[in-house]
């Protein structure tokens, strides 16, 4: 779970047989067979509340206007499945889409921050393991859709900061935390209660957490057994990934790795690599 000014929930509700609102979501939300990403613009079909209010009871109890954007996923077997949804959003950035739908990380993405920053607010559909370069095209078609705007996404090896991360695991949980069995991704300051989110999973996905957390891809080089589940926190002051290249943020890099060092027995370290980057650019028209 993230939260910051608005809050998403993962929660992966398959829509099949839910309910007299499934047949219409399935109507508007489901995708075509040579479909990988969708749109669903703004104003939503009535039966999405249906859903919300029928399916996230807890939820709708303490936000009853509903979700301002929703995630789907969806393949012909399973049907559509909710990934996410926020709240807080009048305006849906292009970058957002990238994380909460094409579920890119930050040191997977790079371009001008006012193109980042476009508006392409509504529900967003994805076949989940479709191409990205396709799927990279349709969001660029909704943005000449939406802005007039002609942008590209462009895989690109480039030199960047990474972090090398080597050794065996070996938890050594953090004493006077807001939870003892989680590893903390902090730099300088800790923050009193898990307000920030975090999240589960193995070794690899939370390799990959930190390096999200960081803006800078984790290059696995670890050793020995590797942990299926772990459970981890994210603080504000782990959130680097907007911080310039400059002294300031190596400083921060390196506190932050020397405390999920000293949780986890790893060794890790700032680096630089040739890594893959989609970047997006704009076509200027021709003069």
């Amino acid at each position: 779970m993230k939260r910051s000014h608005a809050l998403t929930l993962l929660s992966l509700v398959l829509l099949a047989g839910a309910g007299p609102y499934t047949a219409e979501m399935e109507r508007v939300y489901k995708l075509d067979r040579n479909e990988v990403l969708k749109r669903v613009p703004r104003p939503y079909i009535p039966e999405r509340m249906d859903w919300y209010r029928a399916e996230q009871k807890e939820q709708a109890a303490l936000i009853p206007k509903g979700p301002d954007y929703m995630v789907f996923f969806w393949d012909e077997q399973k049907g559509l499945r909710n990934e996410a949804m926020g709240f807080g959003y009048d305006k849906l950035p292009v970058r957002h889409v990238l994380d909460s739908a094409l579920k890119l990380n930050s040191y997977e993405i790079e371009g001008p921050d006012e193109l980042l920053s476009l508006d392409v607010a509504g529900d967003w559909v994805v076949r989940r393991d479709a191409d990205t370069a396709k799927k990279l095209q349709v969001l660029a078609a909704v943005v000449k859709g939406q802005h007039g705007r002609t942008v590209r996404f462009e895989r690109r090896e480039v030199p960047r900061e990474v972090i090398v991360a080597s050794g065996t695991w070996n938890f050594q949980p953090l004493k006077g935390t807001y939870n003892e069995k989680w590893v903390h991704l902090f730099a300088d300051q800790q923050d009193k209660d898990e307000g920030s989110g975090g999240g589960s999973g193995d070794l690899t996905q939370f390799l990959e957490a930190l390096g999200d957390r960081t803006g800078s891809r984790v290059v696995d080089e670890t050793k020995g057994e590797r942990p299926k589940m772990i459970n981890w926190g994210h603080h504000r002051s782990s959130r680097l990934s907007s911080l310039p290249v400059g002294p300031e943020r190596l400083e921060k890099l390196k506190l932050l790795l020397d405390n999920v060092s000293k949780q986890t027995g790893l060794k890790l370290e700032p680096a630089q690599r040739n890594t893959p980057v989609w970047v997006m650019t704009e076509v200027k028209p021709e003069a």
